[in-house]
């Protein structure tokens, strides 16, 4: 057990973006790539690279295979919000014509379960998608609930 003082910060909300004073992290240099980071976190259990070691990681997301000559490549990503983009996830897999090689075993320990990996090779929409994970967020912002200092 240890002794916690939570101090509370007035005028706090929670929705506004505030900027960073420090990175958090060094690949994640930018509000955009933290924005993008829930998203193009689950890119590092494929063969594609998120840019981690350049000057804009996470902020793009490309697959270069020397063998077969293949490069696609999406740089400069922004995406809107810092809910997972499945639109995003479904997108590259598609245009990336690897199926079952898109993944690997890092993914499903990204995605908690292999249930999202399952999803996306059956064809399932980010609709269908999301729909599966409405009873378990429910669940989870029921229990987070009691936690929240500020709402």
């Amino acid at each position: 057990m240890c002794n916690l003082l939570v101090v509370p910060m007035k005028n706090y909300n929670r929705d506004e973006q505030n900027p960073l004073p420090i990175a958090p992290s060094p690949n994640l240099q930018t509000l955009q790539a933290i924005i993008n980071y829930p998203t193009l976190c689950f890119f590092e259990g494929t063969p594609f690279s998120v840019g981690r070691g350049t000057p804009t990681p996470f902020e793009t997301v490309f697959l270069e295979a020397e063998k077969t000559k293949t490069k696609l490549c999406f740089n400069k990503i922004k995406l809107a919000s810092k809910k997972i983009e499945l639109a995003f996830i479904l997108k590259v897999y598609k245009e990336s014509n690897l199926k079952e090689k898109f993944f690997n075993s890092f993914f499903d320990k990204l995605a908690g379960t292999d249930q999202l990996r399952k999803q996306i090779l059956e064809g399932k929409s980010e609709e269908q998608i999301r729909e599966s994970w409405k009873a378990d967020i429910e669940k989870y912002l029921q229990i987070r609930d009691k936690y929240l200092i500020y709402f």
